[in-house]
């Protein structure tokens, strides 16, 4: 017949368990990286300025990896699809993801999106993107510079 644990017994198994609990609580996260690349300043075009940028991190919602691109009006609200950006992700200097064009879809001084993906393997990635502005007759397309490398 099996008989439950003496009262110390019980204390101690239940400070243990605490002492699990509040170590297993107290572990930080892991670490995630973010990496954007420095300011591109583009113009005029049209007699607008512009900046991009491309971004890289791992910390996507429901994916490992995401890449994005941002395009900016240094001239104020610009008209619906006046700026188009694309966003791509590379594994070192092959390319692993990229995104549709999305352009501004209403007067707008900035646009940003966003590829995610579980990526292309263990190793570096950064992201690359591309930028598109309206010319007057059709669109210029500017790249951004190169994010520092992640590691994943």
């Amino acid at each position: 017949m099996r008989t439950s644990p003496t009262p110390g017994r019980r204390r101690t198994v239940a400070a243990a368990a605490l002492i699990g609990l509040t170590l297993g609580l107290a572990t930080p996260p892991a670490l995630a990286a973010t990496a954007s690349s420095p300011l591109g300043y583009i113009g005029p075009i049209a007699g607008k300025n512009y900046t991009n940028q491309a971004v890289v991190s791992d910390q996507s919602a429901n994916y490992n990896l995401y890449a994005a691109t941002r395009n900016n009006s240094r001239s104020g609200n610009l008209p619906t699809g006046y700026m188009g950006a694309r966003p791509r992700l590379f594994k070192g200097s092959s390319l692993c993801s990229q995104g549709p064009w999305y352009y501004n879809s209403g007067t707008a001084s900035g646009i940003s999106t966003s590829r995610h993906s579980n990526g292309c393997g263990r190793g570096s990635y950064n992201s690359y993107g591309v930028t598109r502005h309206y010319n007057g007759n059709g669109y210029d397309n500017y790249y951004t510079f190169r994010s520092p490398n992640i590691s994943f």
